[in-house]
């Protein structure tokens, strides 16, 4: 998981990036989408805590605001590729 930090921390962007991150490189084909865990693991035929793994070890890939899926939980596993 990841470490949450303050918002002036300079350790912001020091995730080691994985080099065959299969997550990455389909959420950069489809960069418009935003899309859940359960969709990503049925797409990819993986578990879905290797999908959660791929995209919170990635810079490339971001957590999607629960109100911009129109959910009114607090967290929601969708995420998007960061351009």
């Amino acid at each position: 998981m990841k470490v949450k930090r303050g918002k002036k921390s300079k350790q912001e962007n020091k995730i080691v990036e994985l080099d065959n991150n299969i997550v990455r490189e389909y959420l950069k084909e489809h960069n418009a989408k935003k899309l859940s865990v359960n969709y990503l693991k049925r797409k990819l035929n993986i578990k879905s805590r290797k999908v959660l793994y791929y995209c919170q070890h990635s810079n490339h890939i971001e957590l999607v605001k629960p109100w911009e899926v129109g959910s009114s939980k607090h967290t929601v596993d969708v995420f998007k590729y960061k351009a």
